[in-house]
């Protein structure tokens, strides 16, 4: 008589088999999320980078100005000693 498949006859295999298909799930689900979190980082990473390149611009056109004014002033003040 023929046996059937080790896993058929053992439990402790057939048990085995069914923990390792279940982890490979698991393993599947915990890689598809860890991509969607990536995708996710990374957006919120451009929109932080987006909004620090804005930061800078308004920074700079501020040093500009409060030059004009140090500029402004200092020519003012040179004019009222002549």
């Amino acid at each position: 008589m023929l046996s059937g498949s080790p896993l058929e006859n053992d439990p402790v295999l057939r048990d085995l088999a069914e923990i390792s298909v279940n982890a490979l799930k698991d393993l599947e689900l915990a890689k598809k999320e860890l991509k969607e979190n990536d995708f996710r980082m990374q957006e919120m990473n451009k929109m932080a980078n987006e909004r620090v390149q804005e930061m800078t611009k308004v920074n700079h056109q501020l040093q500009e100005k409060i030059s004009f004014v140090e500029n402004m002033t200092k020519s003012i003040k040179k004019k009222t000693l002549i």
